[in-house]
């Protein structure tokens, strides 16, 4: 059998270290230069509500979003015949008779939100009516009618919180006096636009030591402007759509469960006014996301060294048995996903996926995990010391990356800066510059997952963690034990970061024959079960490994990188 990788081992290593040294000197410059661009952007904005965009002006500050409405909106949710209706209201004092069992069996309330009162220098106004409740069945409310009295109580001259404790001591049988106020009607209407905008998180790592009680997220921004309606984004997911069309750049938010977003386009004249909006974004995800890593780890069992969202392009490859190729994890055999996918400045099928770093795994997620329970139920994860670190290198082409072997190349094609476009999934796939590629030997084959950052701070910090990871995850590890057979014995082919191989007996536990990392001269396997080791001076030898052989080369690959860390670390 001919080998055809690792014939120096050591070179690769070498290279893997002084990458993760780079990396991690890149990550801190290019932190410094995100939080310089600042967290904080404003100006006007156009936000999309019910399929129509408004104008508005909008805030990034304290790592919340704010939105308020011009004054001078088109009519708003009101239909022509609600308008004209309104026209029809009588200004004068008007007495309504509301029964809240018709809302079904044992009652309800009266289905209205206020605002106002005798602090804020208004009357006590109905804000919010709310659909097939008791105050809309009668049919004879409106948003924009100020509440005189309760029951015959005078509201006349009521702080807020004297008009909600009445309400919620009327019985069944309600009897409100009120007064249409057509002046405050605009004022309410751009309300109701914005109340569907934007959404509240609960508490992070609620009942797992992480988090507050019930109730509204504790990093929820508070704003002296009551005009914007303000939205946390702690771990939100922000993509973009820099085609630029009509001159202006969309953005889309999402909550972190995904379950709601906020679209807004911004005009520019220059890129730089586009760019300002998103490295505010940006540097408030990361912000979020760090405070979030010192949140999980006072919560979970393990400890968490990097969290956020990521853009996954989904041409995932293995590498699996074959007769004329071997992929020992250093070879460019199962390069389709970090050479193929996106090709050279292609399209490709992309998902944004929420990444989670331990000290021993990379979690992934299809939303943002807000639980102990989320996070011990990833949709994947892969284990580090299975794991390989592509280190890009922007000067080369797409085709001389795809022709390079893995430990030489980096990620090729590109991305969309977080996985969106308008539709939030999809979209072109732009610069190579921001790829995260990985290669994990795994009980399936040689699989490659490539990830987007969002940006070249984000792409440094998750190499410099990632390699780091998997050397600590290596040096955790310490042995790997695998149940073989050798010359048709029962044996334990044994990998330990520091010593080498050994090959032990099933049975006794006696060790056979003992190895050092620097007498191997190669190894190859059939992706399936057989793997070869040639040690110098020796013939080449076959083991019958009773697992994939992929998962023994990557780790053995990642000890040899911390034997040689352990050994620099020693000189100095």
């Amino acid at each position: 059998m001919t080998s055809s990788a690792n014939k120096d081992p050591s070179a690769h290593h070498e290279t893997a270290a002084d990458v993760s040294a780079a990396a991690a000197a890149s990550a801190a410059a290019a932190a410094a230069s995100v939080a310089a661009a600042g967290g904080t952007a404003s100006g006007p904005v156009e936000i999309l509500i019910k399929n129509q965009w408004y104008r508005a002006t909008a805030s990034v500050q304290d790592n919340s979003f704010g939105v308020a409405l011009a004054a001078d909106q088109p009519d708003g949710p009101l239909s022509a015949s609600d308008r004209a209706a309104r026209a029809q209201i009588p200004e004068g004092k008007r007495t309504v008779h509301v029964d809240k069992s018709t809302t079904g069996e044992g009652g309800g309330g009266l289905g209205i939100s206020i605002k106002g009162g005798r602090e804020n220098k208004m009357p006590i106004l109905i804000s919010k009516i709310f659909e097939g409740m008791a105050a809309e069945k009668t049919g004879q409310l409106h948003v924009g009618d100020a509440v005189v009295s309760v029951d015959s109580v005078d509201l006349r001259n009521a702080t807020h919180d004297e008009a909600v404790q009445v309400l919620k001591a009327t019985k069944q049988k309600v009897v409100l006096e009120v007064r249409y106020m057509k002046e405050v009607t605009p004022y309410f209407q751009k309300a109701m636009l914005l109340a569907d905008v934007g959404w509240e998180n609960p508490p992070y790592m609620q009942g797992a030591g992480g988090g507050g009680g019930g109730g509204k997220d504790e990093d929820a921004f508070q704003s002296p402007n009551s005009e914007m309606k303000w939205t946390p984004l702690k771990l939100a997911l922000v993509t973009r759509d820099p085609s630029y069309l009509e001159n202006s750049c969309y953005f889309e938010l999402h909550s972190p469960d995904r379950r709601h977003s906020i679209q807004i386009r911004v005009a520019v004249t220059t890129s730089n006014e586009a760019e300002r909006w998103y490295a505010a974004f940006l540097a408030a995800a990361e912000a979020t996301a760090q405070a979030s890593v010192m949140q999980a780890n006072f919560a979970l069992p393990f400890l968490v060294k990097r969290m956020g969202w990521m853009t996954q392009l989904l041409e995932k490859s293995s590498s699996y048995s074959s007769e004329t190729s071997f992929d020992s994890g250093m070879s460019d055999n199962a390069s389709g996903g970090a050479g193929g996918a996106g090709g050279a400045g292609g399209h490709a099928a992309t998902q944004s996926v929420f990444v989670g770093l331990t000290e021993e795994q990379l979690l992934m997620w299809e939303t943002a995990p807000w639980s102990a329970k989320d996070w011990s139920t990833p949709k994947e994860k892969i284990n580090l010391v299975q794991t390989r670190v592509l280190c890009p290198d922007d000067g080369l082409s797409a085709v001389q990356q795809q022709q390079q072997p893995a430990h030489q190349a980096g990620a090729v094609g590109g991305g969309g800066g977080g996985g969106g476009g308008r539709g939030g999934r999809g979209g072109a796939v732009g610069s190579a510059s921001t790829r995260v590629t990985l290669r994990y030997g795994s009980e399936h084959g040689v699989q490659c997952y490539v990830f987007q950052a969002a940006s070249k701070s984000e792409q440094a910090a998750w190499l410099s963690a990632l390699i780091r990871g998997t050397l600590y995850a290596s040096k955790k590890m310490g042995s790997l034990r695998v149940p073989c057979d050798y010359r048709g014995q029962q044996s334990v082919l044994c990998l330990h970061v520091d010593r080498g191989f050994s090959l032990m007996d099933a049975s006794s536990g006696e060790e056979r024959w003992h190895q050092p990392y620097q007498n191997l001269a190669s190894s190859n396997d059939d992706g399936a079960r057989l793997l070869w080791l040639q040690f110098r001076g020796q013939l080449e030898e076959e083991f019958v490994v009773h697992t994939n052989p992929k998962v023994i080369v990557f780790t053995l690959h990642n000890f040899l990188s911390t034997k040689l860390e352990l050994l620099g670390n020693k000189q100095m």
